[in-house]
């Protein structure tokens, strides 16, 4: 199954700059959005480990792709998948860009309902 028909994913220009960094400096990333609860609100993994065949792709965020644990997009029902960045202290998080001192961060964006759709596909202004 393919997430990409379900779920857009957009991101801040803080995350591409951030992913396009962390790329640079390893041969290989990916980012996992999955729903471990390890982590507290963030629920985002960088690194550089192939994902587990579970995992379905969403798309690519400074050209590194962009995998989802199928519970947690079930369980966030939303259309939009939005990633950021925030200052985070250390902590001991095996995701790549805490040593950075930011951790990437999710949220999601529900779609209007049809019903407020316009012809166009767009929500009435």
């Amino acid at each position: 199954m393919d997430v990409r028909a379900n779920a857009g994913l957009r991101s801040s220009e803080r995350a591409r700059e951030l992913l396009a960094a962390l790329a640079a400096e390893h041969r290989h990333l990916v980012v996992l959005l999955d729903d471990s609860g390890c982590c507290g609100p963030g629920n985002v993994f960088v690194q550089v480990e192939e994902p587990r065949p579970v995992y379905l792709p969403v798309g690519a965020v400074g050209g590194v792709p962009v995998y989802i644990a199928p519970s947690f997009l079930r369980g966030a029902n939303a259309a939009q998948i939005f990633l950021d960045v925030r200052p985070a202290p250390l902590d001991d998080s095996l995701s790549l860009e805490t040593a950075r001192g930011v951790r990437l961060t999710v949220a999601f964006e529900s779609m209007p309902p049809v019903a407020a759709l316009s012809k166009e596909g767009s929500a009435p202004r």
